[in-house]
């Protein structure tokens, strides 16, 4: 009995060391996490893959994408994680719907996704749908490295190519997202 006390007494008294050591080790990781942060691309990329996928979420992701399929990079387009509620007219007017033909040929609305998983998910049965073995990806530069991720654990037969786009990268959001890539890194190495 008295064996146990004085190793919980020594793991009560390692504690701020252990957290402060972890902490450490959290901000390193996310230095170097904000560091290796893709460029945003700010053109259509000149090479062809066979689907675009857009994850909602930030502002130009979704002009990005119809940028990459006006220019021909890919066939299809599919916004993933549309809301639900929101009306197909609304978003046509919204992307800018001067071009119905367009518009109905080759952008699908993915209204599943609740979440970058749910995204990968959609995107996957999308791509298998249509037998697409190459995707475009795009989502904002911070996002980008939890999404390629979720991506290839659900699709890792695919060639994925990152079209990163600019967004907000507030600390505190950068800081969210560097957790999220780690959760994310994490269950793909345990599942």
């Amino acid at each position: 009995m008295v064996a146990r006390r004085t190793v919980w007494r020594s793991l009560v008294r390692r504690m701020p060391a252990v957290s402060a050591g972890l902490l450490a080790l959290w901000l390193g990781g996310l230095v170097w996490f904000a560091n290796r942060l893709p460029e945003p691309v700010t053109a259509a990329p000149e090479m062809r893959v066979d689907g675009i996928v857009v994850l909602t979420g930030g502002n130009g992701r979704i002009q990005a994408g119809l940028a990459s399929l006006k220019a021909g990079t890919g066939k299809r387009l599919l916004i993933s994680g549309v809301n639900r509620d929101l009306a197909t007219e609304t978003i046509r007017r919204a992307i800018g719907g001067d071009d119905d033909s367009l518009f109905d040929c080759c952008i699908d609305l993915g209204r599943e996704a609740l979440d970058t998983g749910g995204n990968a998910d959609e995107t996957a049965t999308w791509a298998a749908l249509h037998g697409y073995r190459t995707l475009q990806v795009v989502t904002a530069a911070n996002h980008m490295p939890r999404s390629l991720v979720e991506f290839h654990s659900r699709m890792p037969d695919l060639d994925l190519v990152p079209h990163p786009v600019a967004d907000e990268a507030r600390p505190s959001r950068l800081a969210v997202e560097y957790t999220k890539y780690l959760a994310a890194l994490l269950r793909d190495r345990l599942l």
